[in-house]
């Protein structure tokens, strides 16, 4: 491993002269001595830092592109205080305004809101309780 608290000896190049401007070496290595960062190619070494960050954005990519685009299913929901909604929608509008007691898919307790006629609610709702809702009409929208 390197040593990265003593001075290097005098003539050791700290970088690369690129068309007259100095380029710092920028190795980083990890404790087997192996490049940590990783070559900046199409395909970086997997246990690198390119390569983690590379697995990443590809992951974060495909869910932003899936999740994007409009939904590929519309249909009416029912409130009903013990039935899930299937498939869970990623929003739900409202067509008559009123109150809407519902619980999202993340979450272990109900919610009440009030929402005006029209309104789209960007959650995904797992179920919208009859008790507590004077909304009605009801549209999901899902994948």
């Amino acid at each position: 491993m390197a040593d990265f608290n003593s001075p290097l000896p005098a003539g050791t190049p700290i970088g690369t002269n690129i068309s007259g401007k100095l380029h710092g070496n920028n190795l980083l290595n990890d404790t087997t001595g192996e490049d940590a960062m990783g070559l900046v190619t199409t395909s970086p070494g997997a246990n690198t830092l390119l390569g983690r960050l590379k697995a990443i954005v590809t992951a974060l990519a495909a869910r932003l592109l899936t999740d994007a685009g409009p939904a590929s299913k519309a249909f009416a929901i029912t409130p009903s205080d013990g039935t899930a909604i299937s498939p869970i929608p990623r929003a739900v509008r409202v067509n008559a305004a009123g109150t809407v007691a519902f619980r999202a898919s993340g979450s272990s307790a109900d919610v009440t809101i009030t929402a005006v006629a029209g309104e789209i609610i960007p959650v995904n709702i797992q179920y919208i309780r009859a008790a507590g809702t004077s909304a009605t009409g009801f549209v999901g929208y899902a994948d």
